[in-house]
């Protein structure tokens, strides 16, 4: 039944969420009726059952890479499964469109300056992560907003241009800047499309790779589309690693309509057992036409030998007059993994793009691909590997659990190649809940899983460190610390060496830190309790942890954001060195480094922090609202944060650059530059004229 997918994936998904909430009897209650509701629908309509995540994997290969039969069997096989209850059937169609109620599919979603310089703010050094700004400590390199902007660091502007679609990062390297775009929505996430519509959602991700020797007059080098929604990119050495996922979009089955009397009603029992009259408003539907889909046989006959192009994703260059020419597959059967469960409907794939080699013409440099859930993934990079985490939903009639799948990709300069993957329970917060060190990668998760027991539902909710042997074609756990924080969500995670450090919350913050310098048997050093939590934890020196999060004010709902400096240099006993609140008389505050930490601009040449803020709340002696957004600029030192100033903004500024002693503040549609001696004004590009 086309249904079931989205059915069971609104169940799953809803059924997580009541796991993610504290646990207690309500709780319990909720999830085991969404449980509930899910078994009484599979009683009524088995159909719904094929598709399912029941934690029954593949069998063992010979090799991790399908052949070109076994990849056409395998979509062959998820079509019937999709399409398996419309093939060879009649069923009505509408007068306001056709069978629409019910058949969904769900398928993804200069001037020199010497001095100090910044970077993005990255989590491996020397592997670079896709951003909105990049600087050389000359110029300012801006991709926002479908411009790309060029500004001296004086704030002329050298150049402006256009690119199409959303930007969603570029990278510099050298006089080659590579822009990464993507089109078809602005929602990045998993999409819900109609089946028989006219239109698909597909989204596209561009990479464009542009020569910058000139920065008056950027040039287009190449540009490459590829079918897929962009997920993360890292770049080393001015190689771009692109991942993009896109969900198999497999043939739908031809139908014949024959036409019917207009004033035919449809039937109180629609065709699938469903009532249909609940769909409509203002009236019964009238029956227009009997649409008669073909058998599975002649589905077979007719897409059998072409479905693997059909259904997987393409690439295509792009020329300068923006005409399209198909390169084909983006992976073919031998470059796609095999996926761990018998079920898995969408296409993650690794592309690189070598800017320094690329010419006129040239697409990328190669590829790999895997078989993965319709989850978005989660992205770590080192120089010679990436890994890329995907959720895995586990769902029985008993009960339901979650895994992340962990793939090993080897990097070596353009060439990539899938290496190992492994399981770990639980499910990733973001990039930073993975590390490797020393041969081990290290992963934190956050689990939530129920279980019926003589009729009484249980719920586990807690979080766990695990540590994985990366030799080999399997990424094997050899040692794990679980049940943390039991009833408590993981909020921030941070691996520093062979330390790891936790934060969880429910209405304290407990820091966990954690020894993992024997792989086999990870150890709780210690934790410390403070009100409050940390989303985002970062080195700051030494011993030194730095953590952006809130707290609420206690008898009121009102949450400030807060900068926190933690000693960590003994692990079994962890302090808070300072807590330094980041607005003054607001109710409520909140920054963007919370939850992407290339808002935050350190530098640790000289312990220079600078943190986005906005605040609001009323006055209250006059009960006006106010609303502020703000820079925080501050100095980490060995005794704590010393505040330097305040840059109140009149923009929304979305990124922060330093060059020298020059802050530059990047908003939407302008560039203002600080003096970060005494934080006044320099200047403001507001868009000049080209110069």
């Amino acid at each position: 039944m086309v249904m079931g997918a989205p059915i069971t994936g609104f169940l799953i998904s809803s059924s997580n969420w009541f796991s993610g909430l504290p646990a207690n009897p309500v709780t319990e209650l909720l999830q085991g009726a969404m449980l509930l509701v899910r078994r009484a629908l599979l009683d009524f309509f088995p159909s719904l059952n094929p598709g399912q995540t029941t934690g029954q994997t593949t069998g063992a290969a010979a090799a991790p890479y399908y052949t070109d039969q076994e990849l056409r069997d395998y979509l062959l096989d998820l079509a019937k499964k999709q399409y398996g209850s419309l093939f060879g059937q009649t069923v009505p169609v509408y007068g306001n469109g056709g069978p629409w109620p019910y058949y969904y599919l769900k398928v993804d979603s200069a001037v020199s300056a010497p001095g100090v310089t910044s970077d993005t703010n990255t989590q491996v050094n020397g592997v670079d992560e896709a951003d909105f700004v990049e600087t050389d400590g000359h110029y300012l390199y801006v991709a926002h907003n479908g411009q790309l902007s060029i500004v001296r660091a004086d704030l002329s502007v050298a150049s402006q241009s256009t690119v199409s679609g959303n930007v969603v990062g570029e990278f510099l390297a050298g006089d080659r800047l590579t822009v990464i775009t993507q089109s078809g929505s602005g929602w990045y996430g998993p999409m819900v499309r109609m089946a028989y519509m006219p239109w698909q959602w597909n989204p596209q991700t561009t990479v464009t790779v542009y020569d910058v020797t000139d920065r008056t007059a950027p040039t287009i080098v190449t540009q490459t589309m590829f079918d897929g929604g962009f997920q993360d990119a890292r770049a080393v050495d001015g190689v771009v690693y692109v991942v993009l996922q896109r969900g198999l979009n497999l043939p739908a089955p031809q139908y014949t309509d024959t036409p019917v009397d207009s004033d035919v009603v449809a039937p109180a029992d629609g065709p699938i057992g469903i009532d249909l009259k609940s769909a409509y408003w203002g009236g019964e539907p009238t029956v227009t036409a009997n649409r008669t889909y073909e058998t599975w046989d002649e589905y077979v006959a007719r897409v059998g030998d072409q479905i693997v192009d059909l259904s997987l994703p393409h690439a295509y260059s792009v020329d300068a007059e923006g005409n399209t020419t198909d390169l084909g597959l983006v992976v073919g059967a031998g470059d796609i993994v095999r996926p761990h469960t018998d079920d898995a409907q969408s296409v993650l794939t690794l592309v690189s793009v070598d800017s320094a080699d690329t010419f006129a013409g040239s697409s990328f440099a190669d590829s790999v691909g895997s078989m993965v859930s319709q989850n978005n993934s989660t992205i770590y990079m080192t120089h010679d590997a990436m890994y890329v985490g995907s959720t895995e939903y586990q769902y029985t009639d008993t009960g339901s659990s979650n895994d992340t799948r962990i793939d090993r990709f080897t990097i070596e300069g353009a060439n990539v190649a899938w290496q190992a993957s492994g399981v770990v329970s639980g499910t990733l917060i973001n990039q930073f809940a993975m590390d490797e060190q020393g041969g081990y990668l290290h992963v934190a998760t956050h689990t939530t899983a129920s279980e019926l027991v003589n009729d009484t539902w249980s719920t586990r909710n807690d979080n766990g460190v695990y540590t994985l042997d990366t030799a080999g074609d399997t990424l094997d756990v050899t040692g794990s610390l679980t049940g943390l924080a039991p009833g408590e969500q993981l909020y921030a995670v941070r691996f520093v060496g062979d330390e790891a450090y936790l934060v969880t919350f429910v209405q304290t913050d407990p820091l966990f830190a954690i020894d993992l310098s024997d792989p086999a048997a990870p150890v709780l050093l210690g934790e410390l309790e403070i009100p409050g939590f940390s989303n985002y934890l970062q080195p700051v020196g030494d011993g030194l942890l730095l953590g952006i999060g809130q707290e609420r004010e206690a008898g009121t709902p009102n949450t400030h954001v807060h900068a926190t400096l933690f000693d960590v240099s003994d692990g079994s006993n962890p302090t808070q060195i300072t807590r330094q609140y980041l607005t003054d008389n607001t109710q409520w505050s909140w920054s963007d480094a919370q939850f992407d930490h290339h808002a935050l601009l350190y530098s640790a040449e000289d312990g220079v922090l600078v943190v986005p803020v906005y605040g609001s709340g009323y006055d209250a002696e006059t009960g006006t609202y106010r609303y502020e957004q703000l820079l925080k600029v501050m100095r980490v030192t060995p005794n704590g944060l010393e505040v330097l100033g305040d840059i109140h903004t009149d923009q929304s500024v979305f990124r922060t650059v330093r060059i020298g002693e020059v802050l530059y503040a990047v908003s939407d549609t302008s560039v203002t530059a600080y003096s970060l001696s005494d934080l006044t004004q320099i200047g403001n590009s507001a868009a000049p004229a080209v110069v």
